[in-house]
């Protein structure tokens, strides 16, 4: 223990933080990408569109960029983004992760648009309602990193950053590689679990 002055706080003897755990919403446990492709008239069951989505190619660059695309989900309104279908593993990765650790919290970039923001936590209330007080929404992701924080995304740029930052962060693959067979879900799964316990 350490006193430095008895009118200042008394620190004591360091603890080893615990490890909170944030996850992303769209693409890892919601369907974005089927929701988005539908409604900008990308036709998603192509397989040569699958195999780039796959390699990275983001949605706005099939519609020719955000100005178009967004637009365009906003239209659809609040119930675009609390109807996004949960993605079959979703249950499965917040068990998980919630048996990793007790502090856990999504953490989704909302659009610039209001309907996003109430639509997320509907989407939120509606699949884990239980965790209603467990969502953050903010565009840079990277604001929270610290090295007692991870974080599951899917996109490659808001994992960069947060690692650049200081935090720790798995990149999620695109859920097509994991609907069309090309990785295992389990061995996704098994994959975050060994990081998390390399980084405890």
């Amino acid at each position: 223990m350490i006193v430095q002055d008895p009118n200042k706080i008394v620190l004591a003897a360091k603890k080893k933080n615990k490890l909170r755990i944030a996850v992303d919403i769209d693409g890892v446990l919601s369907y974005w990408e089927k929701a988005a492709a539908e409604t900008c008239g990308v036709d998603y069951e192509d397989e040569k569109i699958r195999e780039e989505m796959k390699n990275g190619k983001r949605m706005e660059e099939f519609v020719g960029g955000d100005s178009k695309m967004w637009p365009m989900i906003d239209k659809e309104g609040e119930s675009w983004w609390e109807d996004m279908e949960k993605l079959p593993w979703a249950d499965d990765l917040v068990n998980m992760l919630k048996k990793e650790t007790k502090d856990f919290f999504f953490l989704s970039s909302p659009s610039k648009s209001p309907i996003c923001y109430s639509g997320k936590l509907k989407w939120v209330l509606k699949n884990y309602p239980k965790e209603d007080r467990s969502l953050f929404l903010g565009c840079k992701k990277h604001f929270v990193a610290n090295p007692n924080v991870l974080l599951v995304d899917d996109t490659e740029k808001k994992v960069k950053q947060f690692r650049e930052y200081g935090g720790h962060a798995f990149k999620w693959p695109c859920p097509l590689s994991i609907i069309d067979g090309d990785l295992k879900i389990e061995d996704v799964l098994q994959d975050l679990k060994d990081y998390i316990q390399e980084i405890k």
